[in-house]
């Protein structure tokens, strides 16, 4: 994790608030290991948002990619 946070890369973290697997809570000790990520919690959504929520996973996804090419491309 060391190695990660000293070179981040673009990181899109995203957790359901009602995930019974990985528990919502484990979103505040994402965030601390990668200060860096851009985070989102799904209200009412369990461990699997891509399939409960597709459109709303898919166009968070969408946008992040796109953010990244273009700060890529600005680099």
């Amino acid at each position: 994790m060391a190695a990660a946070n000293r070179h981040p890369r673009p990181t899109l973290v995203m957790w359901g608030e009602r995930d019974r697997v990985q528990p919502a809570h484990h979103l505040v000790a994402a965030r601390s290991m990668y200060p860096h990520a851009e985070t989102h919690l799904f209200p009412g959504v369990g461990h699997m948002p891509q399939l409960e929520c597709p459109d709303d996973f898919a166009a968070l996804v969408s946008a992040f990619l796109a953010d990244a090419a273009t700060a890529d491309q600005l680099e």
